[in-house]
């Protein structure tokens, strides 16, 4: 559940523009519907029901396009019947609504409801199961108007369902196959990124572990101070530039009575006294040894 939530989460932000064109133009084109419903019923009280239920549904999906762009989380982590689900039902309602008031235009609403359900399976973002489930929910509103609404002997009852349930049937093998696709490229994707997050990481301790090495081999792991090997590089380095007619000085010091704190307190004690020795040297010279 939660790397389907995650894949969800991506799916919808990469395709978030896309919803929202999608639903401006749901909104749009269902409102505008309403002058062929005009058309054919002509100016009555069945033709305003429809006006305001097809008014009220294109509002709700401007508001739950509002609400997916304001808050795309939310729609990603609903695992069950989430607001795009009920609105999608809203609107498939007024749609059986608009069949059942006009009779007369019977193979014009088979399409239009075949359309509809292929189109949302494809487009519409919901699991799989959610979207069958509403596509043959859709079919059986639609056959029922068809049995208690259409006598027109023109278009028998069953050819006509025939052709719903292979919609239903092609819209969700299409679902099927691009929710498929679309999960294996996901985890491609994923397992990339995961790859190079390791590899980052790894150079990345490549780097602080060679840094360390090199903090080692050229210096005291105590005090910081340049050890044997540093100072012999420095050495060659200072030789050569008094052989170029350089200015070369050397200063040589010695902690009185050192000997007899490690002799007396033990090494550790000794370790803790030559630390400030060397911070102390560090700070009064004008140039630190690490960097001659």
């Amino acid at each position: 559940p939660g790397v389907e939530s995650e894949f969800r989460a991506d799916a919808l932000d990469a395709h978030l523009h896309l919803y929202s064109q999608v639903a401006l133009l749901i909104a749009v084109g269902f409102s505008a519907f309403a002058v062929l419903d005009l058309a054919s019923l002509g100016p009555t009280r069945a033709v305003a029901c429809l006006l305001m239920a097809r008014l009220g549904a294109s509002a709700l999906v401007l508001m739950t396009r509002h609400r997916m762009l304001a808050d795309p989380a939310q729609f990603a982590s609903t695992a069950g019947l989430d607001l795009i689900a009920v609105t999608q039902l809203v609107v498939y309602a007024v749609v059986l609504l608009a069949c059942a008031l006009r009779p007369d235009d019977a193979s014009t609403n088979a399409v239009s409801v075949a359309v509809l359900v292929l189109g949302a399976m494809v487009l519409v973002p919901g699991r799989f199961g959610l979207q069958v489930n509403i596509g043959v929910l859709t079919l059986a509103g639609f056959t029922a108007v068809s049995v208690l609404r259409y006598d027109d002997p023109a278009l028998p009852l069953l050819p006509l369902v025939a052709n719903l349930g292979v919609a239903v049937l092609w819209g969700a093998a299409i679902l099927r196959i691009t929710n498929r696709d679309a999960r294996r490229r996901w985890a491609a994707v994923r397992a990339g990124d995961r790859a190079n997050a390791d590899l980052e990481r790894e150079l990345a301790d490549s780097d602080r572990l060679r840094a360390e090495l090199q903090s080692l081999a050229r210096g005291d792991p105590l005090t910081s101070a340049a050890n044997r090997r540093e100072l012999l590089r420095a050495a060659d380095e200072l030789l050569g530039e008094r052989r170029r007619g350089g200015r070369v000085s050397l200063l040589l010091m010695d902690a009185d009575g050192f000997k007899s704190i490690n002799d007396r307190f033990g090494h550790a004690v000794g370790d803790t006294a030559v630390v400030p020795l060397v911070e102390g040297a560090r700070r009064d010279l004008r140039h630190p040894p690490t960097q001659r």
